[in-house]
This record gives C-alpha cells, sequence and structure tokens, in this order.
C-alpha cells in the first residue's frame, strides 16, 4: 500500500509539472490604437505557458517536486517493508513536498498539494506497516 500511494504521488507529481510547463498560463488583452475616425479595433486575446514568460530557468523549480517525489518511491521501492530506512526517505519527501507547497503557496506550490498529500499517506502507512510487523513477527 506504501508502494502504491508513493507511485500515485510520483505521478500527480508529473501531472503537475506537465500542467505547468504546457498548458497556457497566463491571459492577456492587447487593443492597438487607432485614430479617431477609424473604426475601433477589437481586442486580442492572447496566452503564455510560464516558460514562455519566466524563461527556461523555471524548469528546475518545477522539476524539484518530482525529483522529491521520485526519491521517495526509490527508498519504498528498495527498501523492506517493515524496515526503518523505508521510513526515512518516505518522511523527508513529505516534508519536502509539504514545504515547497508551503513555500510557493501563492504561486505553484498548489499544483504540487495532491503528490504531497499522497506522500503523507504513503509515509504514514509505511509506519503502520512498521508497527504491524513488529507486533506481529
Amino acid at each position: 500500500m506504501a508502494l502504491t500511494a508513493a507511485l500515485c504521488s510520483h505521478l500527480l507529481a508529473w501531472v503537475a509539472f506537465g500542467l505547468l510547463v504546457f498548458a497556457p498560463f497566463y491571459q492577456g488583452e492587447s487593443v492597438t490604437a487607432t485614430p479617431a475616425e477609424a473604426v475601433p479595433s477589437q481586442p486580442v486575446q492572447t496566452t503564455a505557458t510560464l516558460i514562455e514568460i519566466n524563461g527556461w530557468g523555471v524548469i528546475p523549480i518545477v522539476l524539484a517536486p518530482v525529483v522529491i517525489s521520485g526519491a521517495g518511491l526509490l527508498g519504498v521501492i528498495f527498501a523492506g517493508p517493515g524496515l526503518v530506512w523505508r521510513r526515512a526517505p518516505l518522511g523527508l519527501a513529505t516534508l519536502l513536498l509539504l514545504g515547497f507547497c508551503v513555500a510557493g503557496a501563492f504561486s505553484i506550490g498548489m499544483f504540487y498539494l495532491p503528490a504531497a498529500l499522497a506522500m503523507a499517506v504513503s509515509a504514514a502507512v509505511g509506519l503502520i506497516q512498521r508497527r504491524v510487523s513488529a507486533v506481529n513477527p
């Protein structure tokens, strides 16, 4: 179950990355000035992606949560169930993703909130599995 939640978190981070990079993020309207005797021009609607407005330097910032969720997923895959080494990457990835969401709350942080919550579920399930395996050897 922890693996499923971590995989879901990673996929949600990729979805947020795709939306932020490829979907039109900004909208605008432009009107050209015309002489008083001419017919007024119609406004032109324009859209732009995050990269078109902010440049390619935004890619590492938008890709950071994908890398963090991937590290949490790799921690679940390579550590066996019930081991303490499984909890450390999950807990750290959860804290980093939630921190990213808080730091970017007024811009792109909320796009990664579903991934952070799925990672928190994975960490909670990993903790529960650890306790169950300790009680029932």
